[in-house]
Parts: structure tokens; C-alpha cells; sequence
């Protein structure tokens, strides 16, 4: 059975192919009985048009790019740049930007709204009313982008009249961008000529489109590394099985001309709804209607994909020959034309550009997966500028050394122009930069800001994760200054965020003086030191496990159940940091347990001599604590999974298992934190726990109690000799009664003092 859902594509003729849309209406408006006597003329006049459309449609939200709530904008000058993907170098058409956004205004005063393209204004307006809807269409030109980007800019001004300077800032004015927005354009699939602009053209949800339900080993194991890699750089990948006879389709917005109708396949598809391939033939026409059936971004080019569409072709050229002759040729040259490229020949590990029914897709052989995972995973990918690589290495580009520049972390240094506020970002996934025992340590960051109209100094302040790292107020000179913080361990995760926050303080004298932005830069020697750390038994932990290579472990039986096994199997891979490049596949025999030699990932599989705080029994979900105490016991559950930091032996591993009979679908990424077991679901982490962690402040410190921490560092630097020169005085259970009489009893000198010294003023007065 297909997903359906996961197999439409709508595609519409563009208006600079005028000639062949009025061929296609005339071939629509033929009766059957006319094509007859014809000699079919017209079934080939439809054909040829249909097959020789090759336009893709293409839209994205910001729902899709990770605006998952309203972006909204307020204070006295608030800006937005948010890009939006589109092919490098190929001209777009039929481009349109659907703005989706409400506005509140409770302050009166100026409020308004400046939209802006690739740098270029298009939309300026002015708001009066106290709220209402601020959504707009703009039309997009279809200018070639090399960047692979459209630049959406946004600036949000709301300034009130007064006589002084007072704050002017008013969060009662606020614009609100909805997840809604949409951009919609379309491209001529036949410019995608090399893999590089291919990886650009591909959606926000690629297909990876495999030749049936039940895959060979090989073919799977290039599968799920491409989905790693798809999902490392952002997107959500989907997997589907090419269309065959006894599969279910959907037809919604398939449109078969009425000239093809002539022929029983086509003519069977016609109706639309929901129906089941009868036929080899009907799966050639379902593939030969990939305007509104199939949908392939990526394919893994087997031997199996190229006998399943030469089984459909074949029948479909059986019966056009049969009932329309003078449209064989059409197929035939179609077949053989670069349309179908992807099922012809290849190098055994080629990685290319090709066609597959009309469509622009990256074929990757089986044997080329883990070169393809580290292809795409990198920036490599910039350099195919040719239709076919064959990659024999593909390793990071990470220095020698364990100092990574942030440029390597996915953030672009340089300066940005600062108000009040602004923020420099950048993401990175553990998995990438961690190696055998060393993860992040500590962080570098140098800054620089020019002067500003104020004499209060801005401050930078640097986040991971949310976590507060570091911060400082800055000289503001333009020289560079440095920010140094520690990386705790909980700071980190498996997908990470660096945020660096500019603060300055806006203004002028009695409001003379128009408030002017500055620029604040984060400059490029700002980079992360690695350390050597004793890996912690929870999911961070097996992250630096993992960066020397894993075992990925399955079950035979998701061999026989590719797309659903497969989104599963990437989705867990992606979320505990698996290099797709470095890791090995391991398919258990049935009813074998399996013996792993390294650090494992098992999804659903029976591995030796497991031992870990979470099972899984029919819909029945168990978790323990570190005594074996069970913490959870709950029956009934359906629709998802549990992740578990377990142990085989001498090996530590994350299994993964369904709860009930309906694995979970992730919808969004799944992101784990510090604990050792994870309950999942079609929205991601839905609870977390961890039983085998103490609370770290300031990293751990020698001489203390499990579980205890120095607190001597938070007291005056007077008392704290006297608090660690206690029995245990350092140790939370008996420092934190203690510490509160020290520090009461030194606020009390302290004010004892300040009375002494203000009655021998007074007797000096």
C-alpha cells in the first residue's frame, strides 16, 4: 500500500508555452470518435504534449521552514529577514508571495509596514485602525537568484508623538506574521542540468522514491543515510514506493485529456478519487500523468526501480500500440529521452542529476549512499556543477586541530545593524562536529561594536540552547573584544542553537536627534574548543559515542515495509546524532538476537544481552528508575514510541520501539534533551526523563557527595574560607542552613558599618 498522501505533485502549463497549451486544449476538445478517423493523430498530439510538459510547482510556507507560531514584530523599529528557497541560477515564472499577518494597535501615534524583495521595496503601508489584517499578495519576478534565495525583508516601525524623549516603544503595537505565508512559483525541471542547482531546487518535504514496499538490503542502506542527510540540512524527508499494479493511488487533481481516453489505461484513471492500479498498464499512465500523481525529489537508481518502469512502460507501449499506433513513436522517443534518464545504466556508485517520468530528481546508487549522505551533509555538494559524480570519499571538512570556527557551525560572521536589539544565530548538529570522546567544551566568541549616541555601553550576550553561557558590556570602540564561556553539558543537545544578542540603548537629546541604528559584528575568529569528557549515559552522551561510527540495527521485517520503516528509522537516527556516512547497517536474521561491536542504535530489533529502564509489551509502556523500580506502568498507549539509553554488555546504545499496533509519524523534528529515556510522538518529544545524571553548576568538583554541589562560590569571597573550612560545609545538604546564617550574619556587619560611618560623619560635622 502507498501513502498516497505523499505522491501528488500539482503542475501547471505556464503561460510562456502558449503553443503547447493550445495544442493541449485542441487535443482535449477532439472526440473519441474523430481520433479514429484520424489514425490517431490527435491520442499523439495529446501525448506529446503531456509527456513534454516538465514544469514544476513549488510552494512553501513558513510553517514549513520552522515558523511553527506567529513571528511577531513590535517595539519602535522592528525588523525581519527571512529567506525563502528557491533553484540557484533558474529563472522562476508564475511567482507570487502570499503575506499572511495581523496587526494590533492600542497606542496612537505612526505604525507602519515596509515589504521588501532581494533588497528592493515593494509594499509600503500605514495603519489607523486599532486592529485588523494586514495580509497581502505581491508578485515575485522571475529573475534567476544564484544564491538559491528569495530575500524577504520586513520593517515594522510604531512611534508615538511626545514632547520628550520617554520610550517610545509600545508592545500594545504589534505585527503578528502568520506560519500561513506562502510563496508559490514554478521552474522548467529541464534547466536542472548538475547536482549542485538539484539540491537546490529540492522541496522543504523531498520524496525519496524507492522501487517497491520491499527493498534489498542495499538498497535500503542508501535509503535511510540520504534521509539522514536530508534531514540534517533542514528538511523532512518523506519516502515512498514507486506506484505498481495492486498499489492504491490517488487521483485528486489528475486531469486526462479526453484524446488519451482512447486508450484502457488512461481511460481508467479518468474518473479520479481513489483507485487501485489493476494493471501494469494503468501504473505506466499513472507515471506518464506525473503531473498530478507521482512525486520524486530523490531516488535510490536500483536494479529493481529499472525493471518496475520498464514493466509499466512496456504494457502502457502495448496498448497504445494497439489502439492509437501513430502515438507509439511519442513513448518510445520519450523513453529513451532524458526524461527517464534515472532507470537507464550507471556507474555503480555514480551520484547524478537525472529524469524519472518528466520530473528532475538526484539519483543516487545503492552503492553510493553513505558517499551521498556525506556529499549532502557537507558543503561539498556547492562543487557538482556536472550532471554525475561518482564519489569514492566524502569526509568533513573539520581542522586538525579541536578548535572549529563558528563559520563551520552553519553562522556566517559578520555585522548587523543594531537598535535596541539584534541577534546572530547559528545551528549545528552534535552528531557533525562531535568526535571519539570530545564534544563542545568552551566557547570563543569575539565581537565588535561601533559607537553609538549614547553613552550607556551595549552588552552581548551569548546563549546555547536558551541556556545563558556569557555576556559583557562592551567598550563600543570597534576594537575587538572577547567573550569566553565554559560549555556545560547540559547545554548541549543533539541539534543546537548559538544565539549572540546585541543590546544597545537607542536615543537623542528632548528627541532632537532621530534614534539610529548601529552596526555590531561577530567577527571570524569566534570558534569552539573541543575537550576530552567522560561520555554520560544519556542522550548527549551517546552522541560523542557515536562520532567514531555505530551499528544501526533493523529488523528483517522493515526490510518488507520500506517507506514506513524508513521515516522511522531516519527520523531516531537524525534525533541521536548518527553519522549516516560513518555508521554500519545491521539487518537481524528473524528470531536472532544480534551481537553488536560498537555503539548501536536498534529500532525495533533483538540485540544480546540488553539491558535499559524502558520496554515496550503491546501497547504497554514500562519505565523504571535507576533502582529497577518501575516509575511508569501504563497500558492501552497507541501512536507512539519510547527511546532508551541502554547497555549491551561492555556497549552503550539508544534502542527504539513502538508502543501499540500505529507507530508514530513524526511530523516535526524530534529533539532530545540531557535525559536517558524519551516518549515520542507525531509532534516530537512528548516526555522525558533521566535517572542517571547529577545537577552540574559550574562543572563538577572533586572531594563532593554524589548529587552535591559547591556552593562556597556563591557566597562574599570574606565568608567563604570559613564555609569550606566546615565539615561538609561545601556540600549542598549542609552548606545551604549554614551559608543562610553567614549570609545574614555579613549583611549585618555590613549594616553595622554603614551605621558606625555615618554617626563619625555626623561627630565630624
Amino acid at each position: 500500500m502507498i501513502c498516497v498522501s505523499t505522491l501528488r505533485r500539482a503542475r501547471t502549463a505556464p503561460g510562456a508555452r502558449s503553443a503547447i497549451a493550445l495544442a493541449a486544449m485542441l487535443a482535449t476538445a477532439v472526440p473519441v470518435a474523430a481520433q479514429d478517423a484520424s489514425g490517431g493523430d490527435a491520442t499523439a498530439a495529446a501525448l506529446a504534449v503531456l509527456l513534454n510538459d516538465r514544469q514544476v510547482t513549488r510552494t512553501v510556507t513558513l510553517r514549513e521552514l520552522g515558523f511553527d507560531r506567529p513571528d511577531v514584530l513590535a517595539s519602535i523599529d522592528a525588523r525581519r529577514e527571512i529567506y525563502l528557497p528557491v533553484p540557484a541560477g533558474i529563472p522562476i515564472e508564475a511567482a507570487s508571495l502570499d503575506f499572511d499577518a495581523r496587526y494590533l494597535r492600542a497606542v496612537p501615534g505612526r505604525s507602519t509596514l515596509l515589504m521588501s524583495l532581494d533588497g528592493f521595496p515593494v509594499s509600503a503601508r500605514a495603519f489607523t485602525n486599532d486592529s485588523g489584517d494586514a495580509s497581502v499578495r505581491v508578485g515575485v519576478d522571475g529573475e534567476a537568484r544564484p544564491s538559491g534565495f528569495l530575500q524577504l525583508g520586513l520593517a515594522w516601525s510604531s512611534q508615538v508623538s511626545v514632547d520628550a524623549c520617554e520610550d517610545e516603544r509600545q508592545i500594545a503595537n504589534a505585527l503578528a506574521i502568520g506560519p500561513g505565508t506562502r510563496f508559490t512559483y514554478a521552474f522548467d525541471g529541464a534547466a536542472v542540468t548538475d547536482v549542485a542547482t538539484a539540491w537546490t531546487a529540492l522541496p522543504s518535504r523531498p520524496v525519496v522514491l524507492v522501487a517497491g514496499r520491499t527493498l534489498a538490503e542495499r538498497s535500503y542502506d542508501a535509503a535511510w543515510r540520504i534521509g539522514v542527510a536530508l534531514a540534517r540540512a533542514g528538511k523532512r524527508p518523506m519516502f515512498a514506493a514507486l506506484p505498481a499494479k495492486g498499489d492504491t493511488v490517488d487521483l485528486s487533481g489528475v486531469t486526462v485529456p479526453v484524446a488519451l481516453r482512447a486508450i484502457p489505461a488512461f481511460a481508467a484513471l479518468a474518473d479520479g478519487g481513489s483507485r487501485v492500479l489493476a494493471s501494469d498498464a494503468e501504473a505506466g499512465a499513472f507515471l506518464a500523468l506525473a503531473a498530478g500523481g507521482l512525486r520524486a525529489d530523490l531516488v535510490v537508481a536500483d536494479a529493481a526501480l529499472s525493471v518496475a518502469t520498464a514493466t509499466a512502460f512496456d504494457a502502457l507501449a502495448a496498448e497504445i500500440a494497439t489502439h492509437a499506433p501513430a502515438a507509439a513513436p511519442t513513448l518510445a522517443n520519450w523513453r529513451a529521452g532524458p526524461a527517464n534518464s534515472a532507470t537507464a545504466p550507471a556507474t555503480a556508485d555514480a551520484i547524478r542529476v537525472a529524469g524519472l517520468a518528466g520530473l528532475p530528481v538526484i539519483a543516487v546508487a545503492p552503492e553510493a549512499g553513505a558517499q551521498a549522505a556525506g556529499l549532502f551533509a557537507q558543503l561539498w555538494h556547492r562543487i557538482v556543477l556536472t550532471r554525475s559524480v561518482v564519489a569514492r570519499v566524502v569526509e568533513p571538512a573539520l581542522p586538525a586541530a579541536d578548535i572549529l570556527p563558528l563559520s563551520d557551525l552553519g553562522g556566517t560572521p559578520g555585522a548587523i545593524e543594531v537598535l535596541a536589539r539584534g541577534d546572530w544565530t547559528a545551528t549545528f548538529g552534535l552528531g557533525a562536529i562531535a568526535r571519539a570522546g570530545r564534544v563542545p567544551d568552551q566557547l570563543v566568541v569575539d565581537v565588535a561594536a561601533a559607537p553609538g549616541a549614547t553613552a550607556t555601553a551595549p552588552v552581548a550576550t551569548v546563549y546555547l540552547n536558551d541556556v545563558l553561557l556569557g555576556a559583557r558590556m562592551l567598550t563600543a570602540d570597534g576594537r575587538p573584544e572577547r567573550i569566553t564561556a565554559r560549555i556545560p553539558s547540559y547545554a548541549l543537545a543533539s541539534t543546537n542553537v548559538l544565539r549572540v544578542t546585541f543590546q544597545r540603548q537607542p536615543g537623542g537629546e528632548h528627541c532632537r536627534e532621530t534614534p539610529q541604528a548601529y552596526p555590531a559584528a561577530v567577527l571570524p575568529t569566534s570558534h569552539v574548543q573541543l575537550g576530552a569528557v567522560a561520555a554520560s549515559d544519556d542522550f548527549v552522551g551517546m552522541i560523542a559515542r557515536y562520532a567514531g561510527g555505530a551499528d544501526v540495527i533493523v529488523p528483517a521485517a522493515a526490510l518488507s515495509d520500506a517507506p514506513a520503516s524508513l521515516a522511522t528509522l531516519t527520523g531516531i537516527a537524525e534525533a541521536v546524532g548518527i553519522a549516516a556516512d560513518k555508521a554500519t547497517l545491521v539487518v537481524a536474521a528473524p528470531g536472532a538476537a544480534t551481537v553488536p561491536t560498537r555503539p548501536f542504535l536498534s529500532i525495533g530489533a533483538t540485540v544480546a544481552g540488553l539491558s535499559g529502564q524502558a520496554r515496550a509489551e503491546a501497547g504497554r509502556l514500562i519505565v523504571d528508575n535507576n533502582a529497577g523500580s518501575p516509575i511508569l506502568d501504563v497500558s492501552g498507549l497507541d501512536d507512539i514510541g519510547v527511546v532508551d539509553v541502554v547497555r549491551a554488555g561492555e556497549l552503550h546504545g539508544i534502542a527504539y520501539a513502538t508502543v501499540g499496533q500505529q507507530a508514530p509519524v513524526f511530523e516535526k523534528p524530534i529533539r532530545l534533551g540531557r535525559g536517558d529515556v524519551a516518549v515520542v510522538g507525531p509532534a516530537g518529544v512528548l516526555a522525558e526523563v533521566s535517572g542517571n545524571r547529577t545537577l552540574e553548576i559550574g562543572g563538577p568538583q572533586p572531594g563532593l557527595l554524589p548529587g552535591a554541589t559547591d556552593i562556597s562560590a556563591w557566597l562574599p569571597e570574606e565568608l567563604q574560607p570559613i564555609v569550606r573550612a566546615l565539615p561538609g560545609g561545601t556540600q549542598m545538604g549542609w552548606a545551604v542552613p549554614i551559608a543562610t546564617v553567614a549570609v545574614l550574619l555579613f549583611v549585618l556587619l555590613l549594616i553595622r558599618a554603614a551605621v558606625a560611618r555615618r554617626k563619625a560623619r555626623k561627630g565630624q560635622g
